[in-house]
């Protein structure tokens, strides 16, 4: 298995890892590290500008099984793999 880090630079600071298997499609898997002062709401504004963000936050929090102002700094949440 290889395994190839980098980071993409969104309009969140999202970290992006790509997981390659000889006999499977590249995944990305998107995470962002929680920042002090984070919200669900100010995260799914950046990962989804110009959309509503209440369906992100949802997703969010449905992905990450969280509850609102359940956020931690340091705690890493994946985001919508459609942000």
């Amino acid at each position: 298995m290889i395994l190839l880090a980098f980071h993409l630079w969104v309009p969140v600071a999202a970290r992006a890892v790509l997981h390659r298997h000889a006999d499977a499609p590249p995944v990305v898997a998107r995470t962002y590290v929680v920042q002090p002062g984070d919200t669900l709401w100010w995260i799914a504004a950046r990962v989804a500008p110009g959309a509503d963000p209440r369906p992100v936050i949802d997703e969010l929090a449905r992905t990450n099984g969280l509850q609102a102002g359940s956020l931690v700094p340091g705690q890493v949440i994946q985001l919508p793999s459609a942000a």
